[in-house]
């Protein structure tokens, strides 16, 4: 078979098969085996579009977007006009714009602010395992929002990312085991293992915890002061380099 049969027969497919006319955009636009025509790879991102493809909406949408040098007024009517694009890819399964979506009726400019579609939206991005909305799902959670079902969900979800090794996760649940005043002996034990485990890979709210436990004697822990200030310490420089990261001050 010649590349051109082979160009053919992958033309066809793309007809009826929104991933391969996706995967053919993405082709022609990095140059994958072929030289880069960016009106080709726009071709196909639309028929992916036709054909319901989540990651061709959703990248019409961030195209429309981070094409932007506008004033903010523009900005905002930009992010409305094109808040459909966003809509139908989060409709269509795409987590990050499921996470956008949250964001847009937390009281984005796309639209005024919801707060039953912005838990709707955040937490389908969170179940989808959108990171980010993993997170601020928690986050909301401890402000006492939600149902049990809700805490149930933030609960398996720090469980499988601590068991995909984010430290983030290890240290939150080692810290809501302490906090359990039923918590045994034996298994308070394991919580703090989990807990410097944390601080190891760089968790600063464990590092937080744990200069806490040794300068209070909390949980029932022995006080010392030498490692309450390595620990106060690691928190501090993590938390620094943290600010410094994002707002690129060093």
């Amino acid at each position: 078979m010649t590349v051109r049969e082979l160009d053919e027969d992958l033309d066809k497919l793309a007809e009826g098969d929104g991933d391969i006319a996706f995967a053919l955009g993405l082709r022609h636009e990095l140059g994958w085996g072929v030289r880069p025509d960016q009106s080709k790879a726009e071709r196909y991102y639309q028929q992916a579009i036709e054909l319901g493809h989540a990651g061709a909406t959703y990248r019409d949408w961030l195209h429309k977007v981070e094409a932007m040098d506008v004033t903010d007024t523009d900005r905002a009517s930009v992010l409305r006009n094109n808040f459909h694009k966003l809509s139908l890819a989060a409709e269509r399964g795409h987590p990050k714009a499921m996470l956008y979506m949250a964001f847009a009726y937390e009281g984005g400019p796309e639209v005024g602010p919801d707060p039953e579609l912005m838990v709707y939206w955040l937490r389908k991005a969170a179940c989808a395992g959108q990171i980010s909305a993993i997170w601020w799902y928690q986050e909301w959670v401890e402000k006492g929002n939600g149902t049990a079902e809700d805490r149930q969900k933030v609960t398996a979800m720090l469980r499988q990312l601590s068991d995909d090794g984010d430290v983030q996760a290890m240290a939150i649940l080692a810290i809501e085991a302490l906090d359990d005043p039923n918590l045994s002996s034996p298994d308070r034990e394991k919580a703090l293992e989990t807990l410097k485990k944390a601080a190891d890979g760089g968790a600063s709210i464990a590092c937080q915890r744990l200069g806490w436990i040794y300068c209070d004697g909390l949980y029932g822990f022995p006080i010392d002061k030498n490692r309450s200030k390595f620990y106060l310490d690691q928190a501090n420089k993590l938390i620094t380099e943290f600010v410094a990261k994002v707002t690129g001050k060093s």
